[in-house]
């Protein structure tokens, strides 16, 4: 008795998250009704409280939205990340959407050679994930193997190779580069 109803500005009925292979976190969210609503900020936060944005989204009325973020941070260890949605009405005013969270896992970047050593004439195993480029080069810097990859193990035959040592060279999408010895007797 006594109550009266209030109209939400947003209501959302779906928000989920989603970590590919690509290291991407996609956002994707569904709204039933937006009153006077200007915008979408996504936020992300490696803490669930220090929040900040890292992309926006014009707001159009109700529907299906998402945003990718490709800028996540570079770690070897298990990170969880979390992300909310900052709604901005007309007005200026602001709402947040319920927080979410995504486990990025370990990302394994470091370079593997096998079997190494290797006799002359043989066949070697590099992988490398998230690899686009392999080069192998000789003990003067001298390239004497080189292919762009997808990331996927490459089989390379030793036979063009002199007995040695080479130095096999990996960058990866993220413009990281991971070298590891190679030993061909």
């Amino acid at each position: 008795k006594g109550l009266t109803p209030i109209n939400l500005p947003v209501k959302i009925t779906n928000y989920e998250l989603r970590f590919t292979n690509e290291h991407r976190v996609l956002n994707f969210w569904t709204t039933a009704t937006e009153i006077n609503t200007s915008h979408f900020n996504v936020q992300r936060s490696a803490n669930s409280t220090d929040f900040k944005t890292v992309g926006t989204i014009t707001a159009k009325g109700f529907g299906d939205y998402s945003f990718t973020d490709n800028q996540l941070p570079i770690t070897n260890e298990q990170l969880t990340l979390y992300y909310r949605l900052e709604i901005v009405d007309k007005d200026g005013s602001k709402t947040y959407s319920e927080i979410r969270n995504v486990e990025l896992g370990i990302r394994n970047l470091a370079i593997n050679v096998y079997p190494n050593p290797v006799q002359l004439g043989s066949w070697i195993t590099i992988s490398c994930k998230g690899a686009k480029e392999v080069v192998i080069t000789d003990y003067l810097g001298k390239a004497v193997f080189q292919s762009t990859v997808d990331g996927r193990p490459l089989t390379v035959s030793t036979q063009q190779f002199a007995k040695g040592i080479y130095v096999v060279k990996a960058m990866t999408n993220t413009g990281e580069i991971k070298t590891t010895k190679l030993i061909v007797e």
